[in-house]
């Protein structure tokens, strides 16, 4: 508007084609509000200094200056929507005579996204009770909320939308509990003697089953963080839960489970030496015990998912740091067992040493892991000729990748940058993405400048908003009272696109490989496959070309269709 004006709202009718609806219900809209950008990121040479566009807040009545106001629509489909091109109109309240209507079109086309996306990701959402033993303000601070079930509540809350918009947290799981009681070995720890073993016994999966139904089987969660470690402390098993713990645990380090915060923790250890992670909190046992410990833990929870058709949902993910003798022991332990080697091992690749490691002549751990490289512009751990170099099996499955320092974690950047993730994965010949955090608010990462409060300030130095795709509830900082709003990010959104963006082209390539040993001409599709490589001239390079980055988009689609088209017409 020229000027300002009190605004109401905004409205959506059905959208039709003629025979078909999508209901208003499944569009939703969000206002846009400002953040102001005052500090340049140390891997961002952008110099933007102003507010810009992010966080996504419910649209209200409020009184609009004059000036641009933006708003986030998003329409789901659902499956089974017949294709065509949907219209409808959308319109945007004022009092007086400032109401003003917009055309809406939406175009279906004629193919449905696989039910459980092949993209993987781990998004964080780890930081709701843990302070990082850093005296940080958990979230559930911000929120106003003290008591385990606020905790639970709330982190659901953020687990749904993370969900419903394919940016899955690190484990849908972290703060349900599960029922375990354990006995230790009858003679003693550090005694080899057959039977002297420790004993689980009387478990319960009855909230933890209950909470993976909601999340696997209805909104289609693929990826769950079962276990955090790293090599250096991958010799410490950090699972045998105690007594309820009369203050919460805020620093459970890797924490995967619920009883790490809940609960009083035991942890076992094997050939235990001064310096060692948790030297001082661990038992020491033969190292007899300790394989045994961790296969009969392991094979009772992979068992369990197994029975419900989701332990191919789940990944063990080690972190950074190096080391190759504990975490080689621990991924060859799991992978000796058949119920055990079924569990995803994901490695975070910031060393080469579980690339590179040999044995005999052999590189050991390719055969075994999936592959995730730091891929950030200025520290960028993954090339294409590895896959031939180090004997990786070349699948999308073996790669995904993490940033960091990354241009792609950032607000002060176009937004193409976001955008991009997906098929940046695609062309590198992979499948995932991790980003160690996405909600902290109060971290370490700025030091002195550390803010608190992205509202105010959303700088780090890992970039511009990159600990922050959501905000606090209360733009003051830390709520006074309980307050349950989860307000997502601009890059949440974008996000989802991008993920959407690369199921396009998975499907496209998947088809080109079926229509091929069919005899059917698939070059079109291979055409367009060529021309993702386009726009990544390197692996720390891409363009920027949005319109020419929506056309590929709708060329893929349309690549889809006709393709799925041909197959079944050859078929019948």
């Amino acid at each position: 508007p020229k000027k300002g004006f009190d605004f109401i709202g905004v409205n959506v009718t059905n959208l039709s084609n003629g025979k078909s609806t999508i209901n208003s219900k499944n569009i939703e809209v969000q206002a846009i509000e400002y953040v102001p950008v005052t500090k340049k990121s140390r891997l961002n040479q952008v110099k933007f200094f102003a507010k810009i566009g992010d966080p996504l807040v419910a649209v209200g009545p409020k009184k609009i200056a004059a000036g641009n106001s933006a708003f986030w629509v998003t329409v789901r489909t659902s499956a089974r929507t017949p294709a065509g091109i949907y219209k409808g109109v959308l319109t945007v309240q004022g009092r007086g005579k400032t109401s003003m209507t917009v055309p809406l079109s939406v175009e279906v086309y004629d193919f449905e996204l696989p039910e459980y996306s092949p993209f993987h990701t781990n998004m964080g959402g780890q930081y709701f009770a843990k302070d990082g033993s850093a005296g940080l303000t958990p979230l559930m601070k911000y929120h106003g909320l003290k008591t385990k079930d606020e905790l639970k509540k709330i982190s659901r809350k953020y687990y749904d939308l993370m969900a419903r918009n394919k940016f899955y947290p690190k484990a849908v799981t972290l703060y349900t509990e599960i029922g375990l009681k354990w006995s230790p070995p009858p003679e003693g720890y550090m005694v080899d003697k057959p039977g002297n073993y420790f004993k689980l016994y009387d478990w319960d999966f009855s909230e933890f089953n209950n909470d993976l139904k909601h999340y696997i089987d209805d909104l289609k969660v693929n990826s769950v963080c079962l276990t955090h470690t790293n090599p250096a402390v991958s010799n410490v098993f950090k699972h045998l839960p105690g007594a309820e713990a009369e203050q919460w645990n805020k620093d459970p380090g890797h924490v995967t489970m619920g009883w790490q915060t809940f609960r009083e923790m035991t942890p076992v250890t094997y050939n235990k030496k001064p310096g060692d992670g948790w030297y001082d909190k661990s038992i020491e046992v033969t190292r007899g015990q300790w394989d045994r410990l961790v296969l009969d833990y392991y094979r009772a929870m992979a068992e369990n998912l197994e029975r419900h058709g989701w332990l191919d949902k789940f990944y063990i993910m080690v972190d950074e740091s190096s080391g190759v003798e504990k975490i080689l022991h621990l991924v060859q332990l799991l992978k000796s067992d058949p119920v055990t080697a079924k569990i995803r091992i994901a490695h975070c690749l910031q060393s080469f040493e579980s690339l590179t490691h040999r044995e005999n002549g052999e590189y050991v751990f390719t055969r075994w892991l999936t592959y995730i490289p730091q891929i950030d512009e200025n520290y960028h751990r993954w090339e294409d000729y590895f896959w031939e170099d180090y004997g990786v099996p070349r699948d999308r499955d073996n790669l995904w990748g993490y940033a960091a320092y990354n241009s792609r974690l950032g607000i002060n950047t176009p937004g193409m940058t976001n955008r991009e993730i997906g098929l940046e994965t695609f062309n590198r010949g992979g499948s995932g993405y991790v980003v160690w955090d996405t909600i902290m608010w109060s971290h370490a990462y700025g030091g002195k400048d550390n803010p608190q409060n992205p509202w105010i300030d959303p700088y780090t130095r890992l970039a511009n908003g990159a600990l922050c795709y959501f905000y606090p509830p209360s733009r003051e900082g830390v709520s006074p009272k309980p307050d349950y709003t989860v307000t997502p990010s601009l890059r949440v959104m974008t996000y989802r696109e991008s993920i959407d963006d690369y199921e396009y082209a998975k499907m496209l390539e998947d088809l080109i490989a079926e229509g091929e040993k069919k005899g059917l001409d698939v070059s079109g599709g291979k055409k367009i496959i060529a021309d993702i490589a386009r726009m990544f001239p390197s692996s720390v390079t891409w363009s920027l070309n949005d319109a020419w980055y929506i056309d590929l988009r709708d060329r893929m689609a349309r690549a889809v269709v006709d393709l799925k088209h041909r197959i079944r017409g050859h078929d019948d």
